[in-house]
């Protein structure tokens, strides 16, 4: 009977190679035989692997930014790690720049260890392979203001910055294909009044096939949603039940498929909403309330302090929502006091769990991301 590890059927051997880490495929993994370098560079697999990953949170310090924290939940189980970003122009150095925005496994940075460390170049960087592909420059300053979302139907990553133009005065709105277009197109805008133009000042929020802007001088009254594929953006209204009390603390998260919008209704419960982007409709879903689970958390608190004889937690608690986990079914919030302590609920089980951080949460960027070994460079995945 033949033992050799090229005489498992291929099937067998795609689903053992799904399950390792994207790093481990890419550094060790595929380099076992042909038989699974050919595999793991076809595209069905890439993709397969994507979506076998789940989500995680990458949470980077504004005075510690070279070495990020990638956090995720797998098998119930936290686990967090570090990630290493590599210079285009300097192997041995690390990235040292914020970033704002990913998608599948790709994120938008710049590199400040390069030769353009002033001009604000962006770059789609895969942090699992080290594959980093630099972007034609914009019109002004763009990496703040910038997103990417992947277009199913045309198999394209497409950026969108909404960079101020010095020359006209104006915020502007350009788009470009990853790793196809050698310019900047401009999004048309003319359609919506110069009030709503400014929603496009703030950071955008990525979703399957959707890039979306909210309302950061009235919350909860509008958002801005361009669909990657059309190049169209519509404006749409959150549901008149959502801020019926304009003083409540609203916050805006990417739950992978869908915008959600969490309403808050005390320290420890939230209203939750989630919006359809194709039709700009939002559906209330049930309430996350953790006003009865608050002696949980105090002991969880207690326990990242060394014990109950710590320094007592602040009455009442307040959480702030931070992102999404685990594909949607883990929701992660940080603590007023500690400000140094995360908590992860799942939406499905209803448990709940904790971890450190390294820097209180307001010198902290917290951005959705999943490792993955997707590429723009197609033709290694064909």
């Amino acid at each position: 009977m033949a033992t050799n590890i090229e005489s498992l059927p291929h099937e067998m051997v795609f689903e053992i190679l799904l399950r390792l880490p994207a790093e481990d495929i890419r550094n060790e993994a595929r380099f076992v035989c042909k038989k699974w370098y050919e595999i793991t560079g076809t595209r069905k697999f890439v993709y397969a692997h994507l979506h076998h990953s789940p989500t995680g949170l990458i949470i980077q310090s504004y005075r510690n930014r070279d070495r990020p924290n990638f956090v995720a939940t797998r098998r119930g189980k936290i686990e967090k790690s570090r990630m290493l970003f590599r210079s285009i122009y300097a192997p041995d150095t690390e990235f040292a720049n914020l970033f704002w925005s990913g998608c599948n496994g790709l994120l938008l940075l710049c590199d400040l260890c390069g030769e353009d460390r002033c001009s604000e170049t962006l770059y789609v960087t895969n942090p699992a392979t080290n594959q980093h592909f630099p972007l034609p420059k914009c019109i002004g300053p763009a990496y703040r203001n910038s997103g990417m979302a992947y277009s199913a139907a045309s198999t394209a990553y497409k950026v969108v910055a909404t960079p101020y133009n010095f020359e006209s005065g104006k915020l502007d709105c350009v788009i470009l294909t990853a790793g196809v277009d050698y310019s900047w197109r401009p999004v048309r805008t003319q359609h919506l009044s110069l009030e709503v133009r400014k929603i496009l000042k703030g950071i955008p929020l990525t979703t399957d096939g959707f890039i979306h802007w909210t309302d950061k001088e009235q919350p909860g009254a509008r958002v801005l949603t361009l669909n990657v594929e059309t190049e169209v953006i519509t404006e749409s209204r959150v549901d008149p039940q959502c801020c019926y009390r304009s003083e409540r603390l609203k916050y805006y998260l990417s739950r992978g498929r869908s915008l959600t919008l969490l309403v808050s209704c005390g320290g420890l419960s939230w209203e939750f909403w989630n919006l359809e982007p194709e039709t700009g409709e939002w559906t209330k879903q049930h309430n996350i309330d953790l006003e009865s689970r608050e002696g949980e958390l105090v002991n969880l608190i207690h326990r990242s302090r060394g014990g109950p004889n710590s320094y007592p937690p602040p009455t009442p608690l307040h959480l702030v929502p931070i992102g999404w986990l685990n594909n949607g079914d883990v929701l992660a919030f940080h603590g007023w006091h500690p400000s140094s302590l995360c908590f992860l609920y799942n939406v499905r089980t209803l448990t709940i769990d904790s971890f450190g951080m390294e820097d209180h949460w307001h010198n902290l960027i917290f951005t959705s991301h999943r490792n993955s070994l997707v590429s723009l460079e197609f033709d290694e995945c064909n």
